[in-house]
């Protein structure tokens, strides 16, 4: 993770359910967001950005995500 964030301009996003790597994120200068029940941040899976994809239609996209997230929970 530390190479890819030295050498790259990409995005990292660590699931941490244990808090194992949050001094390495605060090191980074990171965004640390906690997610639980009394936090007061929170994921919208059903939320949608128009300007997702400029090559296939986001509404498509998001139609199987939504379609795919239905399969997993069942």
């Amino acid at each position: 993770m530390t190479n890819v964030f030295l050498v790259t301009n990409d995005d990292i996003i660590v699931c941490d359910p244990e808090g194992e790597y949050y001094p390495l994120i605060n090191k980074m200068q990171g965004q640390v967001i906690r997610i639980s029940p009394p936090s007061k941040d929170y994921v919208n899976p059903m939320d949608i950005n128009l300007d997702y994809s400029d090559d296939e239609n986001p509404l498509a996209l998001k139609s199987d995500f939504i379609l795919s997230l239905c399969e997993l929970i069942t």
